[in-house]
């Protein structure tokens, strides 16, 4: 018994000093004990060092070449210190000074030479005298470019009194005639381009504006400074059939009048369409159709951001940007806003956009305003935003576009591997008539009359055709009884 409590007593001391042993040593590691080595005074070594690496959408310019950006995410769990970053990249070695690296968690860009291939590149971090190494795969990005359609919604009635509403953009197109003027001598793409949602606004600015006026709008149409829409107002689906093909008809007429093609439409705000739509385009000569849907009641009916080809129950096509809402780019991606704001902003959208998987594209739309509201004034600052942006990043390249510029290259580049859907687009906006059921019958009753009195003038014309005394087709009229339905409806 007295041998074995010995040999108790004897494993007891030497568990002790062992563990005496092991703690002095993980002291003399952490810089609290001197060493016969070391110095008396501690030093300061990181209690966690770690990181990671997270590859961007961007490039910036090196020279003729590009380099890509990637983000290097530190946590230090220790006092601020200096260090650096080796890469160990398509078989040379880069090096980043970090300095400071500093407490807690923070972020540093490091430029690589493009990425042609998928490839690992090894990481290796060195700070207050540890080194944490990591293999990170890397592949080629894309090289997005971004088209803005600079535009205002115009929603009558909805921020302002329907008089101030027209008032305001007559004052608009005013300004977007001096914007353009003024950055004339801008890089190309952040030259001021506007597109006018619908050709109300620019009917409404013909009548009420001098001749010269107009016609500075009209040239800068011509240039491609200024595109116009194919549509007339924004739809619903109290239109009648008749009033979807004069919404069409009417711009385009306008543009035969006046010299310049009508090939692209757009319609924002609206959750659904007419399916006869895209047979009435064709028939006018407009091939694209943008729409930024707002979902706060309904849902776009395919996933979005996605283009299709649209196609009506007789065959005829439009090409469809089902784009994200409206204002997106202004109250998502704040790109009104400077580059450092609206930057990350546009990598994460990017990044997700592209993992997500079924977006094969590298070009992209957003239609975009001064700031977030409907009726929204143009915004000269726009062109400086996009002007700084490209200066520092060489992809993704914003660019003020017109509609049919950024159609006519998804079509050239994509055109057959679009998807198409011949598929009804039904509007649930439309719930709101029934606060005014009465004044929307008898407009219902005026589409049925309206039609009948064209047919019946024109007849009436046919039968007495003499040019002094004889029945003359009441057009202006006839047109003016239109307007005021749609614009009802």
């Amino acid at each position: 018994m007295i041998a074995k409590n010995n040999l108790v007593r004897l494993a007891a001391a030497f568990a002790l000093a062992t563990l005496m042993t092991v703690s002095l040593i993980s002291a003399e590691r952490n810089g609290l004990v001197p060493t016969a080595s070391q110095p008396a005074s501690p030093v300061a070594v990181p209690a966690a060092l770690s990181f990671n690496v997270t590859p961007t959408v961007f490039f910036v310019r090196d020279g003729a070449g590009l380099k890509q950006l990637s983000t290097v995410n530190i946590e230090n769990g220790g006092a601020a210190m200096a260090g650096e970053l080796a890469v160990e990249i398509a078989g040379q070695t880069l090096s980043f000074p970090l300095n400071p690296i500093p407490q807690g968690k923070s972020s540093f860009p490091v430029s690589l030479p493009e990425i042609t291939r998928p490839l690992k590149a090894v990481f290796v971090l060195t700070a207050g005298g540890l080194t944490v190494r990591k293999e990170v795969p890397l592949k080629p990005e894309r090289k997005w470019t971004v088209y803005l359609f600079h535009h205002s919604h115009t929603d009558i009635g909805y921020t302002e009194l329907q008089s101030r509403v027209g008032q305001n953009h007559l004052e608009y197109l005013d300004s977007v005639i001096d914007y353009c003027r003024q950055t004339d001598g801008y890089p190309d793409d952040a030259k001021f381009r506007w597109n006018i949602e619908v050709s109300w606004a620019l009917e409404y600015y013909r009548a009420l504006r001098p001749e010269a006026k107009f016609k500075e709008l009209v040239d800068l149409i011509k240039a491609g400074r200024i595109e116009l829409s194919g549509l007339q107002l924004n739809l619903s689906d109290c239109f009648a059939h008749e009033e979807v093909i004069r919404a069409v008809e009417n711009p385009v007429a306008l543009g035969r009048r006046y010299g310049f093609d009508v090939r692209a439409a757009m319609n924002d705000d609206v959750t659904g369409f007419d399916w006869a739509l895209p047979q009435i385009f064709a028939q006018n000569g407009v091939r694209y159709f943008a729409t930024g849907i707002n979902e706060t009641r309904s849902r776009a009916p395919l996933r979005r951001p996605n283009p299709f080809w649209w196609e009506s129950p007789d065959g005829s096509r439009v090409l469809e940007w089902n784009g994200e809402h409206y204002l997106f780019a202004n109250y998502d991606l704040l790109l009104h806003e400077p580059f450092d704001k609206s930057s990350p902003k546009v990598r994460d959208y990017l990044a997700k956009l592209e993992a997500r998987g079924d977006y094969p594209y590298d070009i992209i739309a957003f239609n975009i305003s001064a700031w977030v509201t409907d009726n929204c004034p143009p915004g000269r600052a726009l062109s400086d935003r996009v002007k700084e942006w490209n200066e520092k990043f060489a992809y993704p390249k914003l660019r003020l576009a017109t509609l049919h510029e950024f159609f006519e290259r998804l079509e050239k580049a994509y055109g057959p591997k679009i998807p198409f859907h011949k598929l009804g687009w039904p509007d649930y906006w439309t719930d709101g008539v029934a606060s005014t059921a009465f004044e929307t019958g008898l407009n219902r009753i005026a589409h049925n009359e309206l039609v009948t009195a064209e047919k019946v003038s024109a007849l009436a014309a046919k039968l007495d055709p003499d040019k002094e005394k004889g029945f003359r087709f009441p057009a202006e009229a006839v047109r003016e009884a239109w307007d005021l339905s749609m614009l009802y409806d």
